[in-house]
């Protein structure tokens, strides 16, 4: 396949990337000169939209290959990081709590779990984010509902808060009176709990190398910059969307949701390639 160069394109594959998909998937990716000198000057290559849904459709002919490989290869693959926004009026009422940014949406859940740590406070970190390492995430297919199931130890958000009731470590949670000592500025809560996201895979819009929402607040998720370099976008109507937290019984979601998949920050180039076949995985199951 021949690649043209378009210069409003926001994709880009890196020479690991190429050699990586020549060597393990045997796809010949041809350059244009305009490519290989930009290859060879820049390190990466430019493509378009439609270019990189070519990729992945040579990747895997059927939607059935990238569902196949989803579930053998996604156990494996390390420092994978999922993100889900809901919009509706309920989600958009607990932001007017926040004493800023009430115009921007927080992540509802997280793969990892990242929360607000007093003790993670510092210089470089103001907002106290304290960040978890992904364990692992399992990706799996079921056939009856035709949803793609992402699931994984995460973050359940659980509101906005004093934040001398967030820094409490488990237990029971203490009697605050008023007046009592502690923080009684408002920050998010998340708990760490068992997330477990349904898509279904006819009706969600798939969409690689996003660009940032600038309704969004990320903090305490990847940076939308991370998710932009190497991740996906889904989005569709709540009605595609399940979830389930913990114990607890699976629910379908209301209004509009968007869920991120992407490369925790830091990831290295030897990673990136088995990490970008895994995007266009996702990408083609959804086409």
């Amino acid at each position: 396949m021949e690649l043209k160069t378009d210069v409003s394109s926001r994709f880009r594959l890196t020479k690991c990337e190429i050699e990586r998909l020549r060597d393990e998937f045997e796809l010949e990716i041809e350059l244009a000169v305009e490519q290989r000198n930009q290859l060879s000057d820049e390190g990466h290559v430019s493509l378009t939209e439609n270019e990189m849904k070519e990729i992945s459709q040579n990747l895997f002919p059927t939607r059935q290959d990238a569902i196949e490989y989803l579930e053998r290869e996604s156990d494996g693959l390390a420092g994978i990081a999922v993100a889900l926004f809901v919009l509706n009026e309920g989600t958009w009422r607990l932001m007017e709590r926040r004493t800023a940014k009430q115009d921007r949406m927080l992540p509802m859940v997280t793969i990892p779990w990242n929360r607000w740590d007093p003790e993670a406070e510092s210089p470089n970190n103001p907002q106290a984010v304290k960040r978890n390492e992904t364990d692992s995430v399992q990706v799996r297919y079921n056939p009856d509902k035709k949803r793609l199931m992402v699931e994984g130890d995460g973050g359940d958000f659980c509101g906005i808060l004093e934040a001398r009731i967030v820094a409490e470590k488990g237990g029971i949670r203490p009697l605050i009176i008023p007046g009592s000592p502690g923080r009684t500025d408002m920050v998010p809560k998340y708990e760490n709990q068992r997330i477990q996201i349904g898509l279904d895979i006819d009706d969600t819009r798939a969409v690689l190398n996003p660009l940032p929402n600038e309704g969004f607040d990320y903090m305490f998720t990847e940076s939308p910059k991370d998710f932009h370099t190497l991740g996906i976008e889904l989005t569709g109507a709540g009605k595609d969307f399940t979830l389930r937290v913990g114990r607890g019984r699976e629910s379908v979601l209301r209004g509009e949701v968007v869920v991120y998949i992407g490369k925790r920050g830091g990831s290295t180039d030897s990673e990136c390639p088995d990490f970008r076949v895994f995007l266009y995985a996702i990408q083609r199951a959804f086409s």
